[in-house]
């Protein structure tokens, strides 16, 4: 949690390996995550230790059906039956995507696109799924719809960190709370 500008989707992307995407670096200080330093690891290494970074903005492939979306989000998969179980996994969880699957993703409502880059990431099987701003712009019971399948993803022992704004919902999920200010906890 913390005021726009204060670090929160900057310190996701640093654990992610996207702040090299922007041209970012760490300046002082390292990254550990399991007990290993990251600090510089890139996006596809993250991807492969199972870290996925929902970005913030909704970033869908908008000229692509909503299972089409799914199906990039499990590109490391290299056994058909792996991908057919995984978007079986996301249609058992996101029941509303399998109606949508046909449908093409850029024009899905707000709501069901955040739903759908959730599936797209779970399709990767993170162990730590990083999400920003998910409830950005959503309407009240979509925000409810949105947090109540992140706490089914953490029934599942998915780990969670997640940048919002929505400091109630946030911390009714969150074992802990961090406040950023000026980059500093």
């Amino acid at each position: 949690l913390g005021p726009n500008g204060a670090g929160k989707s900057t310190t996701l992307k640093t654990i992610s390996g996207m702040l090299d995407v922007e041209e970012g670096r760490v300046a002082s200080g390292n990254v550990r995550m399991l007990g290993q330093d990251i600090t510089g690891a890139s996006a596809e290494r993250m991807v492969a230790d199972g870290v996925v970074h929902v970005v913030e903005g909704r970033k869908v492939l908008r000229h692509m059906t909503a299972e089409q979306n799914l199906v990039v989000g499990g590109h490391r998969l290299t056994r058909m039956a792996d991908v057919k179980q995984g978007l079986e996994r996301v249609y058992g969880l996101i029941p509303r995507l399998a109606e949508l699957r046909t449908r093409t993703a850029g024009y899905l409502s707000g709501g069901e696109q955040q739903l759908l880059l959730i599936g797209r990431a779970m399709m990767a099987r993170p162990r730590l799924l990083m999400i920003d701003e998910p409830s950005l712009g959503l309407a009240p019971l979509m925000v409810k719809e949105i947090f109540d399948l992140l706490a089914k993803l953490r029934g599942e022992g998915v780990s969670l960190l997640i940048v919002e704004q929505h400091a109630q919902a946030a911390l009714a999920l969150a074992d802990h709370g961090y406040i950023l200010e000026n980059g500093r906890v």
